[in-house]
């Protein structure tokens, strides 16, 4: 990936947090560095990604990204993530990866494309060192959005059943034992440009079909008489990161998943941000 994608604003914060090795910072601390120097720097990232998106730099990823985006609006968006995360070389790899970013940082995506951006820069030659600090940013942003975007739904067994069939996959799994792996402070810092990102974008609208993965939705699905089916062969066996690898279902078509307000949801959303500061500034 070109040097100039490759911004870093994690690198700036670990200086800041340097700072405090004989006390740890305030969550008011905390969030006047994010303030001033974490948010801004990720806004620069975005209008970065703006900017090369909408001067693409070779026909190629001119022409992959307009598919990718017209992929994206359909149904949730599958189709574009099972190719985006499923490049055939090396310039697939580098176009792939700007284009989430991009849908990332100037598209409010959710957390699917936060986890396919972190797969996508693992599979990068020089995936260690600075690299691995923006892998884990984004792998804690993706946890982060679906945890925000499920907060909506009335049964938290469904998200928590999104994020673990996600992470459960195998090619995930060399990119969490990496971010387990790297000293608690760049893993507390790399937590709050996670949350950077979150304040930075703003709120997303409704994702409802994240609400239908849930022990309830199953419950009311097999009420109904509907059963317990085997899904594809290769519904597990997904070449990128999309599929969830889970190897039975239940038909919920139809069945609407229950929601909580949005005035309810917007506190929910604040309180995630919160305790994730809290739990970031333990290890500071």
């Amino acid at each position: 990936m070109s040097s100039k994608l490759q911004n870093l604003p994690v690198l700036a914060l670990l200086v800041v947090f340097s700072q405090f090795s004989h006390a740890a910072p305030t969550n008011n601390q905390i969030k006047k560095v994010m303030t001033e120097k974490s948010i801004p720097n990720w806004r620069a990232a975005t209008e970065q990604s703006k900017t090369v998106v909408n001067s693409p730099p070779n026909n190629t990823w001119k022409k992959d990204w307009e598919i990718l985006d017209l992929e994206s609006i359909k149904g949730n968006g599958k189709s574009a993530l099972n190719k985006a995360s499923d490049p055939k070389n090396v310039s697939d790899l580098q176009g792939n990866a700007i284009w989430l970013r991009w849908k990332i940082l100037s598209g409010n995506a959710d957390g699917r494309y936060s986890y396919a951006y972190s797969y996508l820069l693992s599979l990068m030659k020089d995936a260690g060192g600075n690299l691995s600090q923006e892998i884990a940013v984004f792998l804690y942003n993706a946890r982060l959005s679906l945890s925000i975007d499920g907060a909506r739904c009335e049964d938290r067994s469904s998200i928590d059943s999104v994020i673990a069939g996600y992470e459960s996959q195998r090619n995930l799994l060399p990119i969490l034992e990496m971010v387990d792996k790297l000293p608690q402070k760049v893993k507390a810092v790399a937590l709050l440009e996670a949350v950077a990102i979150e304040e930075m974008r703003g709120e997303r609208t409704g994702t409802e079909y994240l609400c239908g993965a849930g022990t309830k939705i199953m419950k009311d699905a097999l009420n109904q008489g509907r059963q317990f089916e085997k899904l594809p062969d290769n519904a597990s066996e997904n070449a990128g990161i999309n599929s969830k690898g889970n190897t039975y279902g239940v038909d919920i078509t139809g069945i609407k998943p229950s929601l909580i307000s949005e005035v309810d949801w917007q506190k929910k959303r604040r309180e995630i941000l919160e305790l994730s500061i809290s739990n970031a500034a333990k290890s500071l």
